[in-house]
């Protein structure tokens, strides 16, 4: 696993990434747009307690393997979906464990 920041990238560095990797994970937002780019992806998209659907329809037009991972928030924010989180590591860690065996058939 490795943390890019897709902002800092062209759109051509964007695409060029996203076509070399196996999978991506980020937290919901308009990144995942890049999945886009993509082929035969496995997807993990992070919320908060607020789960949409945007990415799992993309991923699922787009014949990636999506799965969601729900963290518990760690602020009170007035607006739910803004509130910053925490993803329990041993829940990502089973997640991508499975996900490798998975890929591994």
């Amino acid at each position: 696993v490795k943390i890019v920041h897709l902002e800092r990238l062209s759109l051509l560095e964007e695409i060029a990434l996203v076509r070399s990797v196996s999978g991506v994970i980020g937290p919901h937002g308009a990144g995942l747009t890049a999945l886009l780019w993509g082929e035969n992806l496995s997807v993990i998209e992070l919320f908060n307690d607020v789960v949409k659907a945007p990415y799992y329809i993309l991923s699922t037009v787009l014949n990636h393997e999506y799965t969601a991972l729900s963290g518990r928030p760690v602020d009170d924010r007035p607006k739910e979906r803004n509130r910053n989180f925490i993803i329990n590591p041993s829940d990502l860690d089973e997640l991508l464990c499975e996900l490798d065996d998975s890929n591994r058939k």
